[in-house]
């Protein structure tokens, strides 16, 4: 809840409204994925053109969530 991303490289961070991005390196470990995916998600359905980078990690390759929606994008 401490990062809202309202497309269009409008990012609010805990209540902050940052300057608009182009690039945007999004990092998870887990569960972690599920918030970043969300952004990543959004950022793509609305094709507003932003560069974003998602790096995750698990303990082993069963491990991975949302796996057909990270391949998809």
């Amino acid at each position: 809840g401490k990062l809202q991303y309202r497309g269009w490289g409008d990012i609010v961070l805990m209540k902050r409204e940052l300057k608009p991005k182009k690039k945007c390196f999004l990092i998870a470990a887990g569960t972690g994925i599920t918030p970043l995916l969300s952004v990543a998600l959004a950022s793509v359905y609305a094709q507003d053109g932003m560069d974003i980078k998602l790096v995750f990690s698990n303990k082993t390759k069963h491990d991975i969530l949302c796996l057909d929606d990270i391949n998809a994008l």
